[in-house]
């Protein structure tokens, strides 16, 4: 016998203590207390975990997607081999039909971040302007500058691995600056990944 309370259990077990029951004595100790099975009509809809329920792909799409749009990191599409941030690829594949969610995944698994600032530098965009660096730039560019000089403090020029075109320091640096890299990343990108133009030697 099942009771909903400690209270229906004890009077219980004074009213059938000692009573006939199909012709003999029966003696009640105790009884199981257990919650009420509630009737069919009167159950409640199954009530989703909270865990489930954000793994809904749409809701989880759109509060990912929101995250990944604060972020200012960027990927390179591999289907293209063009550099985006997170906002700039989910206008495109929006564009094209995909879900939050599916942006999402594309841009967390199949794109690659970028490990070099020139990497995104469009040639086209920089100035062909002279080679001089006034003191003013000199400020602009960092502590990069320096080792981007030659003997005669003339800006030397590197060729960018990415499109062959050879840059100073300082043109390299602007571009890279807007597109949101650090000056640590440009002069290790400049040192490590730009081959150095030799100058010709002075005539005699």
């Amino acid at each position: 016998v099942e009771f909903t309370d400690e209270e229906g259990q004890r009077v219980a077990i004074e009213e059938w203590d000692r009573t006939e029951l199909d012709g003999s004595t029966i003696s009640v100790r105790a009884f199981e207390t257990r919650q009420p099975t509630p009737s069919a009509s009167s159950r409640a809809p199954p009530q989703t975990p909270p865990r489930a329920r954000e793994a809904d792909p749409s809701e989880a799409g759109t509060r990912g997607a929101a995250r990944a749009a604060e972020d200012p990191e960027r990927k390179v599409d591999p289907e293209d081999g063009k550099v985006y941030t997170f906002e700039e690829l989910r206008g495109r594949a929006k564009g094209e039909g995909f879900s939050d969610q599916e942006v999402l995944d594309y841009w967390r698994y199949d794109c690659e971040p970028v490990k070099h600032p020139a990497r995104t530098v469009e040639s086209s965009s920089i100035s062909n302007g002279a080679d001089g660096v006034a003191p003013a730039q000199r400020a602009e560019v960092g502590p990069g500058l320096a080792l981007a000089l030659g003997a005669a403090g003339e800006p030397e020029k590197r060729v960018d691995p990415e499109d062959g075109k050879a840059y100073t320091y300082e043109e390299l640096h602007r571009r890279a600056r807007g597109e949101g890299f650090t000056d640590q990343e440009i002069l290790d990108y400049w040192r490590d990944e730009c081959t150095l133009v030799e100058r010709p030697a002075p005539a005699a």
